[in-house]
């Protein structure tokens, strides 16, 4: 068992194996980078294509992808991602494995998570 301390002050304890898994997750390389030198300015924000740093999921490294505002936009963990024309932006989030094609639009606050 280990015991963490969480930004509140409190501590939890986890066992060996949740800790183990959650060290993984939170280490974990970026998936993608985002392509600055190829904005496209969309609807009065500036987006950019992003590219697969790695392999994942469907996507294979090198692969190009849709269109971000901000990392923040798209998660480094699980298998989600954006392809062809899809474009996420404003505080729009796409988590675990969610999928996002075409020309569809994810923004304003919306969430999509799939696992």
């Amino acid at each position: 068992m280990r015991k963490i301390k969480l930004e509140d002050g409190k501590e939890i304890t986890i066992s060996e194996e949740s800790y183990n898994e959650l060290s993984k997750s939170l280490t974990k390389e970026k998936k993608y980078e985002l392509l600055t030198d190829r904005p496209i300015i969309y609807r009065g924000r500036t987006l950019y294509q992003i590219r697969a740093l790695r392999d994942f999921g469907e996507v294979n490294k090198g692969e190009l992808g849709g269109f971000i505002e901000k990392e923040d936009n798209l998660s480094h963990t699980g298998d989600c991602w954006v392809y062809n024309f899809g474009k996420i932006y404003g505080n729009a989030i796409v988590s675990g494995d969610a999928e996002v094609y075409g020309d569809t639009e994810v923004y304003g606050d919306t969430k999509v998570f799939c696992d």
